[in-house]
């Protein structure tokens, strides 16, 4: 298996038709001051290197960045904290992308059972996922409407509808985002596994903050 660096899962999930937002990649701290100014402040800075797999344990990646001030420190404190992790990687670069807050924290998964076959898996994030195990299942493919049954079919999904006073989220742009996914599973049989965590859902879209893709060798 594969895993695809997360400038890559990002081009292959604009090219099936998923909602992307604008991200940059930088080889040098220059190249991520200019990208940070394209995609305009706040920003999230993450590593981009084959040898590592989970960016946040190895401390390669900086949120909530204000300036290019700020933006200098996080390339500084990204590089340090990879290379003593990860000493001999191939650390080739940061991926910069708009810092989105608020809304509600999803998770959307796509994997294989060698007796059912593939399905696509979706929660809510945090606490509910870790603690609470609070997910649903259903292979693919699905339509629309059975990915509104995916969503309903969690006890937290209640958050999503405006729970206690909040505000409602875009429930639509994650249905339509969870039919995707399926087209893309079934479009592309070489995907072993599919991971969008978190995926944020606001009262104005649903947008994947990161993504995470296996292909079969």
């Amino acid at each position: 298996m594969a895993f695809l660096l997360e400038p890559e899962a990002y081009e292959l999930l604009k090219e099936n038709g998923l909602p992307i937002m604008r991200y940059g990649f930088a080889a040098s701290l220059t190249e991520a001051e200019r990208e940070a100014e394209r995609i305009g402040y706040p920003v999230v800075m993450k590593i981009v290197s084959p040898d590592i797999l989970h960016k946040s344990d190895a401390g390669g990646v900086k949120v909530g960045i204000q300036d290019a001030e700020e933006l200098k420190m996080a390339y500084q404190y990204i590089m340090e904290n990879v290379k003593r992790a990860v000493p001999d990687g191939r650390h080739q670069g940061v991926l910069i992308a708009p810092m989105i807050s608020g809304g509600v924290e999803t998770i959307i998964g796509i994997g294989s059972d060698p007796e059912f076959g593939r399905f696509i898996m979706f929660g809510l994030g945090g606490v509910f996922v870790e603690l609470y195990k609070d997910v649903s299942f259903r292979m693919i493919p699905l339509d629309e409407e059975e990915a509104g049954d995916l969503i309903r079919d969690v006890k937290a999904s209640a958050l999503l509808h405006g729970y206690r006073g909040g505000k409602s989220a875009d429930v639509q742009a994650l249905t339509e985002l969870i039919s995707s996914c399926s087209r893309l599973a079934e479009n592309h049989p070489e995907i072993t596994e599919l991971d969008l965590n978190p995926v944020i859902v606001r009262e104005d879209g649903a947008y994947i903050l990161d993504a995470r893709v296996c292909l079969e060798k």
